[in-house]
């Protein structure tokens, strides 16, 4: 259907799957076509996990700092927060299939547009910021001016409500934003993803390694305007081009997330200013409350229907694809989709977090049935389960992180032959995992660098880091991961998992 398409410089997303605002079921799913030639945005996602599976043509891609080649067949898995960027190096599309899931920073997430309107009858009209100019200015003033954060406000057409203050002392001689706002080239992309099939934000990152985060302010299904800024250069992003002046400091992670925190406050503040008004001048035209009552009941009735219907849609369309690539004799494809849509009913299903280990194995075989259809005899797999272990309680995906890291460093560029094992045994009290490759490994420095952002909670947040702040929050201080690792020789990582966790 060509509303469900978003057209870009670089090509075109096709949403063939959304979540309809429904709280149980909050993935994005769309068909990335990229014409040969072009380059995506460096961006980044504070707000959602992504995965991307390669469908056709070839290309080349950028994760944080590392390089990738991208060919059919191959997934690639993204974290909140991890900077990509994708180049078609061939000469046909380059269509990728992308399945986005939102995560919650915090307990109030980003306020979401209104699908339907409260109001029996009400008509969609033209919403202009500047009616609101004044509100606007007095939230920010309240929010945004005593922290002396460079934040600017746009309406639709991107004219400058409010303009930001405070930039870099780099950005302002570099680009002159504090003299022209549009001077900065982040302030010139229009790549966002859009409404009605995607909501979150986005952000992108310069030649510099600054990054600037965009926040679409949303009423009743559209963008009314936007809000950008930060300007902040994140730790270990990469710097493109040289220059003689001092660059801002790098801050950590957590820093991006308090701005980000705090920008949400921002358009949350808008959104309400606005719904207010607006709810003002409907109730003064209507003295009829209960119509609204009806309208409110009416909404929630269907909200509950679809959610026992859209599980069935998302994998009805996965199931839909997959006979699609049967009938055009593409087996590779249709097995993939399989597996894929395997893995997603087991997140979708998985409700209370905690799995069986056996569970956890066979989510995990899905996972590296994807890899084979990649790697095809390149690649062998070992699995060593103590017999009666298979039922013990374990916390969800606590798994698959480990085992990524493999493709994505260890096996990164190899041509000799991989191999992977997972074992499992009684320990003491408890279940002893471990996960070894025969990959690239790491140096003493590199090794070492891991362990002390483990211990420490710094650094990248990546799946090992990821891992064990989830096994220390189901088993509070009491459960162990080792690493050893060795240039040349491998990586091995063991979690020793006690007897029960928190919910045991």
């Amino acid at each position: 259907m060509t509303d469900r398409i978003q057209r870009f410089e670089w090509g075109t997303i096709e949403w063939i799957y959304e979540p309809q605002n429904n709280p149980y079921n909050v993935m994005h799913i769309g068909i990335i076509r990229m014409a040969p030639g072009m380059r995506q945005n460096k961006h980044v996602h504070y707000s959602d996990e992504q995965l991307l599976y390669v469908l056709s043509g070839r290309g080349q891609q950028v994760m944080n700092d590392e390089k990738q080649a991208l060919g059919s067949g191959m997934i690639f898995h993204m974290n909140p927060g991890d900077m990509h960027e994708t180049i078609n190096t061939g000469e046909e599309d380059l269509v990728e299939l992308l399945i986005s899931i939102p995560v919650n920073l915090k307990k109030d997430p980003m306020a979401k547009p209104r699908l339907r309107s409260r109001y029996s009858g009400q008509t969609k009209k033209s919403l202009d910021l500047r009616t609101y100019h004044k509100g606007i200015e007095e939230i920010y003033q309240n929010l945004i001016t005593p922290l002396n954060v460079p934040i600017s406000i746009f309406n639709d057409r991107r004219e400058v409500l409010v303009a930001g203050r405070h930039f870099p002392e780099f950005c302002q001689k570099v680009c002159g934003i504090g003299e022209d706002l549009f001077r900065c080239e982040l302030y010139n992309i229009t790549d966002e993803y859009k409404p009605p099939y995607y909501f979150e934000h986005t952000s992108f990152v310069c030649r510099y390694g600054i990054t600037v985060i965009l926040i679409p302010v949303i009423w009743e299904n559209r963008i009314v305007g936007y809000i950008r800024g930060g300007h902040v250069r994140e730790a270990h992003r990469l710097v493109e081009v040289k220059t003689p002046y001092e660059l801002p400091y790098e801050r950590p992670r957590s820093s991006m997330y308090s701005l980000l925190d705090l920008m949400i406050k921002l358009q949350q503040q808008i959104v309400t200013l606005i719904e207010s008004e607006e709810t003002d001048q409907q109730m003064a035209r209507k003295d009829d409350r209960e119509q609204v009552l009806k309208e409110n009941l009416r909404t929630t009735q269907s909200r509950i229907l679809n959610i026992q219907i859209n599980n069935h849609f998302l994998f009805n369309t996965l199931g839909a694809i997959a006979n699609l690539a049967l009938g055009d004799g593409s087996i590779k494809t249709y097995d993939a989709v399989i597996h894929l849509s395997k893995m997603l009913r087991y997140n979708v299903s998985t409700e209370d977090r905690v799995v069986t280990l056996g569970e956890e194995l066979n989510y995990l075989s899905q996972y590296l049935n994807l890899q084979l259809l990649r790697f095809e005899d390149r690649i062998t797999f070992d699995f060593d389960i103590e017999a009666g272990l298979r039922n013990r309680e374990v916390p969800f995906n606590f798994l698959q992180p480990i085992v990524e890291n493999a493709f994505k460093h260890g096996f990164l560029d190899r041509d000799e032959r991989m191999n992977l094992s997972i074992s499992a045994r009684s320990g003491d009290e408890g279940i002893l995992v471990e996960v070894a490759d025969n990959g690239a490994g790491m140096t003493p420095e590199r090794l070492k660098r891991l362990k002390r952002d483990l211990e420490n909670q710094e650094g990248r947040w990546g799946g090992t880091q990821m891992v064990l702040a989830k096994l220390r929050r189901f088993y509070a201080e009491r459960v162990l991961l080792e690493i050893e690792s060795e240039a040349g020789g491998g990586t091995r990582v063991r979690i020793s998992l006690p007897g029960g966790g928190k919910n045991a």
